[in-house]
């Protein structure tokens, strides 16, 4: 996120952090979607679908992707993403696992079968998740996803995922 840290420390006195972030503006879209776009963005930048439903989370996640030069769009739920996804177009998904109502893995399996629309039945999806138990990963691929990661994010490493994307 091109930030910077700072640690002052006094011995019996305490630790002050410090910390600067480079963040980009937002723009709230009319409804329950909100959309974060690059004022100029890059040639081929992917635009993503966030599926998650945590606030904070999900800002995070469209900052990195604002980050990349790619554009972003946000359905708080399962419903909304399969209904986001039939009306607009998008090059990848990126769906948190553990969402209300239809979680992630239902949410997928959905798409695959094409309730989002017949062309978005191989879209590539992401699961980012907080299960990081063995067996976890497979969980996710076999529910339809393409990659996983595991939250908290690391956020260069979803920037890896997401590029890797944009090269095919």
């Amino acid at each position: 996120m091109r930030g910077q840290l700072f640690l002052e420390s006094e011995p019996d006195q305490g630790t002050t952090a410090t910390f600067v972030l480079q963040l980009a503006l937002t723009e709230k879209v009319p409804g329950s979607k909100e959309e974060i776009t690059m004022e100029d963005p890059n040639e081929g930048g992917l635009h993503i679908l966030v599926v998650e439903d945590d606030e904070i989370s999900s800002r995070l996640v469209q900052i990195s992707i604002n980050s990349l030069g790619m554009t972003s769009a946000l359905a708080i739920d399962a419903s909304e993403a399969l209904s986001m996804l039939k009306s607009t177009h998008f090059d990848l998904v990126l769906m948190d696992c553990g969402l209300p109502g239809m979680d992630g893995f239902e949410a997928a399996r959905a798409i695959r079968r094409g309730e989002a629309g017949k062309a978005n039945q191989n879209i590539p999806i992401i699961a980012q998740t907080a299960f990081a138990m063995k067996g976890d990963e497979e969980k996710c691929l076999n529910s339809g996803m393409n990659q996983y990661i595991s939250k908290p994010l690391d956020y260069k490493r979803l920037g890896e995922l997401i590029k890797g994307w944009s090269k095919r």
